[in-house]
């Protein structure tokens, strides 16, 4: 594999609520990494929306870059009815504050009748529990505002698990994502109150990510019918931001993830900070993690047929318009033909190659180069992508 200069990469039914307890300021809880403690015996059984498993591992890197956190509720003491909010601390030195506030009262409590999936799940608190008032089947959670953070922080991604209960309510929930543009995403879950405590087998995680270019506003639950018991517990709340770095598109990926320069975060387009043999710059163009390792998924595949050889590999859209990529193929690994990769499909060129594009909405374009085999007449072909940033 040759090295190449300037910026280049190569890829080969009671709550048993306590005493009012008063509290006239917000809330203040200091955020973990851990979503879904493993510690606890009941778990996240179900997803409405969103991948747990992905959402837990972006997490953790984004609590370790000083970029979000778990609210897990658990505090000493017991507080009903609460009006004012909550302040959830995170950074270096919780030096981050994110307000939250909620469209009805809420509680921060134990309850009989419902289990936290981290924390406290037997004693103490550990719930957030939402409370709206009689008949009102809609409650909201506002995100924001965020301060002490970086210049345009803003919440980009929120995760939340409504938690299995044995009384009241209605047969389904569903949760509604409001950004900064007011566009939304919706899902929903059924609600099953029958459940025996403690086996609880219908907690339902929620996880909603914002599209490119906007921040996640609030959160509206829908508890469905009125006039009946509409509490509903969530134990770990988490949220993960976003800040926008000046300079390129790649810029701010490699700030999202982590990069800052230091050592072993380094944030060139041609460097390796987990020395898996991708660079930066191509981690970004195929979807990768630069500080996960090897993804072998990810990686571009070749395949050949009875006429062709194909190369073939993902390509995120905002890499189309600010880098060159090349798939260069060749007989040998001294001499390379080029084909550059534009953002629409090409070809045939003189040689009989073609690119194809293939689009997949907010997810990275597939791009697939087709090489006739009339360009190995020795019937090896060798082919690999190479990104520069101008």
């Amino acid at each position: 594999m040759k090295k190449t200069l300037r910026s280049t990469a190569v890829a080969f039914a009671s709550f048993g609520l306590a005493s009012l307890t008063s509290h006239a300021a917000p809330l203040v809880f200091n955020t973990v990494a851990d979503y879904d403690s493993t510690t606890n015996a009941n778990v996240v059984d179900r997803t409405a929306i969103g991948n747990l498993p992905t959402f837990k591992t972006d997490l953790l890197t984004a609590f370790s870059n000083n970029l979000g956190g778990v609210i897990n509720f658990d505090n000493t003491g017991t507080f009903n009815s609460q009006t004012e909010g909550i302040s959830a601390k995170y950074g270096t030195g919780l030096g981050k504050t994110l307000s939250i506030t909620t469209s009805a009262t809420f509680n921060i409590q134990f309850s009989n009748n419902i289990r936290a999936i981290s924390g406290n799940e037997n004693s103490g608190t550990g719930l957030f529990l939402l409370d709206p008032t009689a008949g009102n089947q809609f409650y909201t959670i506002t995100l924001g505002p965020l301060t002490g953070g970086l210049p345009g922080e803003v919440v980009t991604s929120v995760g939340f698990t409504i938690l299995a209960r044995n009384g009241g309510g209605a047969p389904t929930i569903s949760a509604t994502a409001t950004y900064n543009d007011s566009t939304t995403s919706v899902a929903s879950a059924p609600f099953t109150v029958t459940s025996t405590i403690p086996s609880m087998t219908e907690d339902t995680f929620f996880g909603f990510t914002a599209p490119a270019g906007k921040s996640i506003a609030s959160i509206t639950l829908n508890y469905g019918a009125g006039g009946v018991d509409l509490r509903r517990g969530i134990d770990d709340f988490a949220f993960i931001t976003t800040a926008p770095a000046s300079g390129s598109a790649f810029d701010t990926w490699a700030t999202g993830k982590g990069l800052d320069g230091t050592p072993g975060k380094e944030k060139g387009f041609g460097d390796d900070p987990d020395a898996d043999g991708i660079k930066n710059g191509l981690e970004w163009i195929l979807g990768g993690n630069p500080l996960s390792g090897l993804n072998a998924a990810l990686l571009p595949v070749g395949v050949e047929s009875e006429s062709n050889f194909t190369f073939t590999y993902f390509r995120e859209d905002l890499s189309k318009s600010d880098t060159t990529q090349i798939v260069e193929y060749g007989t040998s690994l001294d001499s390379w033909t080029d084909v550059v990769v534009t953002a629409a499909s090409s070809g045939p060129d003189v040689n009989g190659v073609s690119v194809a594009i293939t689009p997949n909405d907010a997810l990275p374009d597939t791009v697939t180069v087709t090489i006739p085999k009339t360009n190995a007449p020795q019937g090896r072909l060798f082919a690999r992508l190479k990104a520069t940033l101008p």
